[in-house]
Formats: C-alpha cells, sequence, structure tokens
C-alpha cells in the first residue's frame, strides 16, 4: 500500500511481500464461528445500524448471520497479517442482492478497498445469476455508490410515531 492513500490489490497479483486484500464469506454456524466473528464485528454494526434512524438494530443484524438471512464477507489485508479492513453484510433476494452494510476501517477509507470488495461481490453475484444489486446507505454513499454505476432508484419517507 501506498502512503494509505495508494491503491490494494487483489492478492493473485501482486508479490507476497506486497500487502494483499483477501475477501473471504465469513462462517457464522454454529455458534462458536459466530462468536468469534461477531466480537470483532459487533462496535461497526452497532455504528452503521444507529445510522439507520430505527429501521434495525444490531440485533437484527445478529439474528439474520445466525439464521442464514444474511451473509457476512470480510476483507482483511495478509500484511501486516489478517489486518481487518471492512465487511459487507448481503443479504439475497429473489431477483437480486441487497448490500444491507458496508463498513470500512478508518485507516483504509481513502484507499481503493471499498470499489475492490464492490467490484468481488459483483462477480460472485454474476455467478449466482443476480439481476441486479441494490445497496442501501446514507446520502453521503451517494456519489460513491452512483460513481460505481448505481442508480437512485426510490426514496424512504419515514415518519416517527
Amino acid at each position: 500500500m501506498e502512503n494509505q492513500v495508494g491503491m490494494i490489490r487483489m492478492a493473485e497479483v501482486v508479490p507476497p511481500e506486497s500487502p494483499q486484500l483477501h475477501i473471504e464469506l465469513a462462517v457464522t454456524f454454529p455458534k462458536d464461528k459466530f462468536d468469534a466473528i461477531w466480537s470483532e464485528i459487533k462496535p461497526f454494526v452497532e455504528e452503521l445500524a444507529a445510522a439507520s434512524a430505527g429501521e434495525y438494530d444490531a440485533y437484527s443484524v445478529a439474528h439474520a448471520l445466525l439464521f442464514g438471512t444474511a451473509h457476512l464477507y470480510v476483507g482483511r489485508l495478509t500484511n501486516p497479517a489478517r489486518t481487518f479492513v471492512g465487511y459487507l453484510l448481503i443479504r439475497y433476494e429473489p431477483q437480486s442482492c441487497h448490500i444491507w452494510q458496508a463498513y470500512i476501517a478508518p485507516e483504509f477509507r481513502k484507499t481503493n478497498v471499498f470499489q475492490m470488495g464492490a467490484d468481488y461481490i459483483e462477480r460472485e453475484f454474476k455467478k449466482m445469476g443476480a439481476k441486479q444489486i441494490t445497496f442501501s446507505a446514507t446520502r453521503e454513499w451517494g456519489e460513491v455508490i452512483e460513481k460505481m454505476g448505481f442508480t437512485r432508484t426510490y426514496t424512504i419517507w419515514r415518519k416517527s410515531l
């Protein structure tokens, strides 16, 4: 990686001494596997859930992972060893795949890891036969995801009761 703002490359195209990004589907069953990954991501899940303005909470995410209605892809660097970079939380819909949460660790937000993760997920979704990807996010994500080919399709209006 070049100055934390440079480019990170996928593992299969860089020399072993360079930082390599590995994206893996996290195993969340049986429960001991879930507990191990949950302890690592829970603070970030809570942070993003808080930004959802009550749409969901961390318990909803844990439940979805434990019962298989959501899947977790985790990104790590190999150099330094197993450095946590971020994750994508995915829900599979009948004709599409939905990115429910996308978290990038602060020290990697000015790199290309989100783009790499999204490209990887897109390739995986195509293999599964998905026709589209959906992504729900706060307004701040708009410019980033529009540059990646996403279009805004609708807005959710909310009223507290």
